[in-house]
């Protein structure tokens, strides 16, 4: 897994699961706005600090946003709601 695909995940689980804005998610972890894009966008390296920050922001384990087979459950689960 790359800087990409941790981005994209970060974002379709923020967008799908939360329904904020990257500004006001940025808030919510503290982090500055730009800082947090360039995460989304797979251009910016992140502690494990962070992750975990961002994964208990979202409601989702560590190690469930590092599991591919279950989030393709999370990605059914929050298709089935909409």
């Amino acid at each position: 897994m790359n800087l990409k695909d941790i981005g994209n995940r970060i974002k379709y689980i923020r967008i799908n699961k939360t329904n904020y804005s990257q500004e006001d998610f940025a808030k919510i972890l503290g982090m500055d706005k730009t800082y947090y894009c360039r995460i989304e966008n797979g251009k910016q390296n992140l502690t494990i600090l962070n992750l975990i920050k961002i994964c208990s922001c979202l409601h989702i384990e560590l190690s469930d946003f590092f599991d591919l087979q279950n989030y393709q459950i999370i990605e059914e689960k929050i298709n089935e709601n909409d």
